[in-house]
């Protein structure tokens, strides 16, 4: 089971933090934390789906130890990119791959997609930018606290297809 308990609880903080910030600078230090934060919490949560598929289907240490090796090589939580193609696929192969297409709820997984794709941009920008005093917009962490909701059904609806894979 996905957990969101504690990325609810550090996005709510944040959110807090946000609202009492006395600057500028202090407010877009918080709602640069929350986007890092989600997105730190996306990764490790489609690590753990391909984790827990691995060990329900996968028996031989070499094979497993691969698994490791494909989680810690990936870098983003990019649906197509990262989870589908980098390891989805290498784990369960074209067959399995198509399986699932046809067994995941597409609405779910196109809002999914569609709330990655607009984190993501914001995330690259900041992880590859220093704050600075005059800089471009960025969400409160009340937009990344709503994209929270989105994904988490997303994620959910990839767990319930890979149990049944």
């Amino acid at each position: 089971m996905i957990a969101k308990t504690y990325i609810s609880q550090n996005l709510n903080k944040i959110e807090r933090l946000f609202n009492e910030a006395k600057n500028p600078q202090s407010s877009r230090f918080y709602s640069k934390l929350a986007i890092l934060e989600l997105g730190g919490w996306i990764e490790m949560s489609m690590d753990d789906l391909i984790k827990r598929l691995a060990k329900r289907k996968l028996r031989q240490p070499a094979t497993i130890k691969r698994v490791e090796e494909i989680i810690e090589s990936n870098f983003g939580f990019g649906y197509k990119k990262n989870f589908k193609n980098k390891m989805l696929l290498q784990i369960v192969g074209l067959v399995g791959v198509e399986k699932f297409d046809r067994k995941v709820n597409g609405i779910k997984i196109q809002k999914l997609m569609s709330s990655l794709d607009a984190l993501k941009k914001h995330r690259d920008q900041e992880a590859h930018e220093y704050t600075k005093a005059l800089a471009k917009p960025i969400d409160a962490p009340s937009v990344t606290k709503g994209r929270l909701v989105i994904i988490y059904e997303g994620l959910i609806e990839i767990e319930r297809v890979l149990k049944k894979l």
